[in-house]
C-alpha cells in the first residue's frame, strides 16, 4: 500500500492440496492480481474452472484489504 492505494498483492500462501489446484493457482494468479490491482477491490471475476481458488483469493484479499483500512472503501 502506497498513499492509501494497493500498489502489490502477494500471495503468501498457495494451496499445494493437489498438483492440478497448484497448477491452476500458478496459472490464474496473475489474472486475479491484475484485476485486483486495477479494481482496487477484492471483488476480482471468478474464473472458470478455477472457482474454489478464485474465491478463496477474493476473500484473502478482503482480509488483508481490511487489515490495511483499504475495504470497504470510504463512502463518498
Amino acid at each position: 500500500v502506497l498513499d492509501g492505494v494497493m500498489v502489490d498483492v502477494e500471495m503468501v500462501m498457495i494451496p499445494r492440496a493437489t498438483k492440478r489446484s497448484e497448477a491452476l493457482t500458478a496459472e490464474h494468479e496473475p489474472t486475479l492480481r491484475e484485476q485486483a490491482l486495477t479494481t482496487q477491490s477484492p471483488d476480482v471475476q471468478v474464473i472458470t474452472g478455477a472457482t474454489n481458488i478464485s474465491y478463496g483469493y477474493r476473500a484473502s484479499l478482503a482480509g488483508a484489504m481490511r487489515e490495511a483500512g483499504l475495504w470497504p472503501p470510504p463512502e463518498s
